[in-house]
This record gives structure tokens, sequence and C-alpha cells, in this order.
């Protein structure tokens, strides 16, 4: 991820000190992402990763399936999507850094309820969940991003992401996945902010039976994850944690 280290001064209240020093900051980029040139979403993301960024969102959102798409175009501000299909369903979506939205109209859950019998052990969440803050450099020196991290059943990391959205880091771990071919039905997704709607409609069309955060889930998510099989789990941290819908995933 791109850093930028910048001249500042630091206040020490207390010690009544002013001090010249170099802080780290993260950067971003707006990119449209388009669906046979049509746009279908406005983001603020971390310039990294804009491909899997859009496959992971027209694919996670319902808009395509992955064997849809024909080809990704990456330009300065714009990633491109394309297709032979016929488009029915357009969601545009403004998203901006700090995760706030705006919906034109809704993700659409298209591919049903998952059915997968995965059981993975508590303390293979709990781990999975940790290095969420233990791996992830920008983290560490920012505090300014979130992350998304994708693990086997077992605990092994397919892949990390950060992005100073939660959301972009989500998209960007499925979609590298996803163009990578790789099996979903056996994996969890483990992110450090709140769990939303959109992410629990995208883990189900894209076959993730569970998603897991240190943080807590909005209600809605749950309604949607208790409808579609997904199980949802929130506060995974301290050595515990709560899991809000389908539980018989979670193994102690």
């Amino acid at each position: 991820m791109e850093m930028i280290e910048l001249p500042v001064n630091r206040i020490d209240i207390k010690k009544g000190e002013k001090t010249e020093m170099k802080e780290w900051v993260v950067s971003e980029k707006k990119y449209q992402i388009l669906v046979n040139k049509t746009e279908v979403a406005l983001v603020s993301a971390s310039p990294s990763m804009v491909k899997e960024l859009a496959v992971g969102y027209v694919v996670g959102g319902g808009v395509l399936h992955l064997e849809d798409i024909t080809g990704v175009e990456v330009g300065e501000n714009t990633v491109n999507v394309e297709t032979e299909k016929p488009v029915d369903v357009i969601v545009r979506h403004i998203r901006s850094s700090d995760c706030s939205s705006h919906w034109v109209s809704e993700m659409v859950a298209k591919e049903g309820i998952i059915e997968s019998t995965i059981k993975v052990p508590a303390t293979v969440i709990v781990k999975a969940v940790s290095r969420l803050q233990s791996d992830t450099e920008t983290w560490r020196k920012t505090h300014a991003v979130h992350s998304a991290g994708l693990f086997t059943k077992d605990g092994n990391i397919y892949g990390l992401v950060e992005d100073v959205s939660r959301h972009n880091a989500f998209d960007k771990v499925v979609g590298r996945a996803l163009l990578d071919g790789y099996d979903l039905s056996c994996t969890f997704v483990a992110v450090s902010g709140r769990i939303t709607q959109d992410m629990v409609v995208k883990a189900g069309n894209v076959g993730i039976p569970i998603v897991a955060s240190r943080s807590t889930v909005i209600e809605p998510a749950v309604t949607v994850a208790s409808a579609l099989g997904v199980t949802v789990i929130g506060y995974v941290r301290g050595g515990h944690l709560v899991v809000f819908a389908h539980p018989e995933r979670v193994d102690l």
C-alpha cells in the first residue's frame, strides 16, 4: 500500500513540548467502477489492487457472474469490467473512504442459500482475526486503514489486504481469490471493521460461508445472514467471540 512520510509538529500537552518529526500517512484515489463503460460505483480507495477491487465488487454485488467477465481494463481513475452478457441491473454506489455510503439501489443477492457444512474451531477464528493487526504493516504505522483476510478452515492465510475502506478491503481480497479461481466454499473472511449487510450479500453471492470481525455487526447484516445461510461472528478478541447467525459452523 502506498504511504507517504510527511513532516509534522508533535505537541505534547502534558510536557508542554513541540517536536518536529515525520509521520506516515496513507494515500487514496477516487475510482469509477464501470461495466461496459457504464458507471456502477464511485469509490475512494487505496491505489492498489484496483482490478481485484472491481471484480470483487461486481461479482459479489450480483451485477455479473465471474464467468461473464471477458476482460478488465484499468485506467488512471477508472476500471472497466467487460462482458458480452446484457446487464439487467446496474447498481450505482458512491462510497467514500470513511465508509459512508449512498445507495441508488441495493446489492442483489443472486446465489441463494449457502449450505456449506464447513466447521471451524473458535480458536482458529480468534487467531485469524488477530492477524489483521499483527500482520498489517500499514495499520501498525498509521492506524488509518482497515484490513480483510481470507483464510482456510484450518486457519492458513490465502490473502490479507489493507485499504482506507473496510468495504474495499473485503472486495479486494475476494476479487483476488475469484481471479485466481480459488475455491471459496471452505474459507472464511475476517475483517477489522463492522460487518455490514452488503458484506454478507457479497459473501453469499461468492459462496463464502463465514464472515468474522473483531468489531461488531450491523442489524440488517444479521437478518440477511440468517436468510442466506452465512455465519456472522463479531467481537472476536481477547479469546472470545459472539456468533450472530448460523452458529453450527463454529466448533469449540
